[in-house]
């Protein structure tokens, strides 16, 4: 008997099946992961897209306005969860900003990554909070 146990456990000729299916069962866990978190990388890339939008049309109409708006809540850019501005307005009231003034846009947005989603239940999730910034320079005189 213990000769049969030695030498199953010596025997490696089976080896090769057992590395052939830990290495499918990496792959497939891997892409898994890629398919979950790919369209976190679009969003990003997507919202800094939008923010530079916003910022080139500050920086040609002078002013955060009804332009601005139109850019970051029309149906085709992501429409961010939080919009700021750091400026120094030329005119509070107006929100124009001077020649060769700068300014930055900063646009966050919450992103959920489902993990696990159980069939009786609330998916378990990670909230990731996306960051865009984009800077310019008034392009427009205010008398």
């Amino acid at each position: 008997m213990k000769k049969r146990t030695k030498a199953f456990f010596k025997d490696k000729s089976g080896g090769m099946y057992v590395d052939v299916i830990l290495g499918l069962m990496m792959i497939i866990i891997i892409t898994a992961v890629m398919v979950t978190i790919f369209p976190a990388f679009a969003l990003a890339q997507e919202l800094n897209q939008t923010a530079r939008m916003a910022a080139r049309v500050v920086e040609v109409t002078g002013c955060v306005g009804d332009e601005v708006d139109e850019v970051l809540y029309s149906s085709s850019n992501m429409e961010p969860d939080n919009v700021a501005w750091e400026v120094e307005y030329y005119n509070e009231n107006e929100q124009t900003i001077q020649l060769k003034s700068p300014f930055t846009v900063v646009l966050t947005k919450d992103v959920p990554i489902t993990i696990v989603q159980p069939t009786f239940g609330p998916p378990i999730q990670i909230t990731l909070t996306l960051r865009a910034d984009a800077s310019g320079v008034s392009e427009v005189y205010w008398k």
